[in-house]
């Protein structure tokens, strides 16, 4: 009797268990697909045309947070929304420069060293244009979108 009350035991206690896991991959992979960029998109009711974005630095400052980040860094704009939560150095490193001109952050890593070029590389998945320019909005959301974020790495320092 007592055996099967401590298999009963077991029992519950392994599932509570395996559907807390499951629950938390299944918010971690929601949250993921929510990560997407969120493009201000203008345009004219009359108009079939693709909708436009100027990417200024106004227009940067408005994307400042974890859920919205974009960065200036050396000229040009990144949507780094989907890589705050898996940076290797930590979300706060991106955080710091959401909204504003991070090139003495990336360039330096704030300690003075560069980043590898495989992180340099792994920015152009997350390339909206340069400062100044004009992009076709929908465009850009798609070429974000079908680059999920990564996982971290060592090699992404």
């Amino acid at each position: 009797m007592k055996s099967k009350y401590l298999v009963g035991v077991f029992l519950f206690i392994f599932w509570m268990l395996a559907t807390a896991l499951v629950t938390a991959g299944l918010l971690s992979r929601q949250q993921a697909k929510q990560a997407t960029c969120a493009l201000p998109i203008n345009s004219s009711a009359n108009s079939s045309a693709s909708s436009t974005t100027a990417l200024t630095a106004t227009e940067v400052a408005k994307h400042s947070s974890a859920n919205d980040c974009w960065m200036i860094v050396n000229g040009k704009v990144y949507d780094l929304t989907s890589l705050v939560a898996t940076h290797s150095g930590g979300s706060q490193q991106i955080l710091n420069d959401c909204g504003r001109d991070g090139s003495v952050g990336f360039n330096t890593k704030y300690q003075g060293q560069a980043h590898s070029g495989g992180a340099q590389s792994m920015m152009a998945s997350y390339l909206l244009g340069d400062l100044g320019a004009t992009i076709n909005a929908t465009q850009a959301v798609q070429q974000i979108n079908s680059n999920p974020p990564r996982g971290r790495s060592s090699e992404d320092d």
